[in-house]
């Protein structure tokens, strides 16, 4: 089944200096606010009669204008004038579709940002994607590139250049996806596959350190170019520009999972989860990952199937031969109809010979929405305190876990940007680590 997002894009606009209207970014209008999970399958063929349902939705589509007026109209090229942003996805999915003013057989390259953390701005190396598109019935070749802030913060920002406005960072070549794009016959749109394996932000040593999954939030902009990647942010270079905000849809889900945690212990990772409420759940399926991208199925454990209680699970898996130093596990949940359901990711480090080492790993170090914190093995599954001080020793934040993961995540969006020092303490024990938010 499809799941169509929910595009919210806001009439307000904010006046700065040099006169130039830059329009906000929220979810307060476009459209009625409720998407339908709609079952119509998107084939990538240039052929757009599957889009129909998804184009007829309000709230699944962005248009280049703000308050109904497009900024940088008009574009001389009708061939890298933007329209219209329409998107949908399924469990491995982003499916999107672009248009674009004149029925032109000429080239383009459409560039879009994703903004996979949603917290408005591009950081540094989350996925950008470039769509070079042959035109009228020609195939789109999908590449991938790694987003290079610039030092002003806000050139980087979602909502302060959504309409005429370019995101000034810099685009330095990731991979390649392949053809995964078509345009249509007419060449005024084309439709493009993205595996959610590929938006994805990569840390300094390009391990993967977050991943934009089934039904999770993101922001977007989109620009087309009239020359060479490599010479953006060159205004000169880019002709149109325009984006928004997507939120996941509300529906009814078959399992309401409330905890998921996992904890190392002698080569062993304890999976626990329990579920709050069951609807014709099949069975779980436990997924690990050593790159965070790709993903085995671990082990399988059947559902209890219908039930309004809580419902407690479990699972080992062995990791003894498991060379990688970090693992990533998340659950699959399939109803007897066969529709899944992702989990949020679990992240286990391993540190062969090690054990009784008493350090903590923070990381993304710098962080900017989301803090995960490593603790010692011998703290785990037991009563942990996480305290945030900023830098003049004035608490910040404060966690307590009654029995921890081996990996926590405190949510660090609403911290000023600067210096902090995380302590983590346990029966008596603590450590203390730097660590800066952006």
């Amino acid at each position: 089944m499809k799941t169509i997002f929910t595009l919210l894009l806001s009439t307000a606009s904010i006046l700065f200096p040099g006169n130039e209207v830059i329009s906000q970014c929220n979810y307060s209008s476009g459209g009625n606010g409720i998407s339908t999970a709609l079952p119509a399958a998107i084939t990538i063929d240039g052929n757009m009669t599957d889009w129909a349902p998804y184009l007829n939705d309000p709230d699944n589509n962005s248009y280049d204008n703000t308050g109904g007026t497009d900024l940088d109209a008009p574009i001389a090229d009708a061939g890298r004038d933007l329209v219209r942003f329409t998107f949908t996805e399924n469990a491995n999915n982003l499916f999107i579709f672009l248009e674009r003013v004149g029925s032109e057989n000429n080239s383009v390259d459409i560039i879009f940002y994703a903004d996979i953390n949603n917290n408005d701005f591009m950081d540094l190396k989350e996925p950008v994607i470039q769509v070079n598109w042959s035109g009228a019935n020609g195939i789109a070749l999908v590449h991938v590139h790694n987003y290079i802030p610039s030092t002003t913060s806000l050139l980087n920002k979602i909502s302060a250049n959504l309409d005429g406005s370019a995101l000034w960072g810099t685009l330095l070549y990731r991979n390649s996806v392949g053809q995964t794009g078509k345009g249509s016959a007419d060449g005024k749109s084309v439709e493009v596959r993205i595996p959610f394996a590929e938006l994805t932000q990569l840390g300094a040593s390009g391990n993967v350190i977050n991943q934009l999954n089934f039904g999770q939030n993101f922001k977007f902009h989109v620009s087309t170019i009239n020359g060479n990647v490599s010479s953006i942010p060159n205004s000169n270079s880019i002709n149109d520009n325009f984006g928004g905000c997507l939120t996941a849809p509300v529906f009814v889900l078959p399992v309401k999972l409330i905890s998921f945690s996992a904890v190392l212990a002698n080569n062993k990772v304890d999976l626990k989860w329990a579920t709050a409420s069951e609807i014709n759940v099949s069975h779980f399926v436990v997924e690990r990952s050593t790159d965070g991208a790709n993903y085995t199925d671990a082990g399988v454990v059947f559902a209890y199937g219908n039930a309004t209680d809580k419902t407690n699970y479990n699972f080992s898996d062995n990791v003894s031969t498991i060379q990688s130093g970090v693992v990533y596990y998340r659950l699959r949940s399939v109803d007897i109809d066969g529709k899944v359901q992702y989990s949020e990711t679990r992240i286990i480090r391993i540190n062969k010979g090690k054990e009784n080492t008493i350090t903590i790993q923070t990381f993304p170090n710098p962080v900017t929405n989301e803090l995960r914190i490593t603790i010692p093995a011998a703290w785990q599954n037991k009563k942990v305190i996480f305290d945030l001080f900023n830098v003049t020793g004035q608490g910040s934040k404060k966690i307590e876990t009654a029995n921890s993961s081996q990996t926590e995540t405190v949510n660090t969006s609403n911290l000023a940007p600067g210096l902090y020092i995380v302590k983590v303490s346990c029966e008596g024990q603590s450590i203390h680590q730097k660590i800066i938010k952006q």
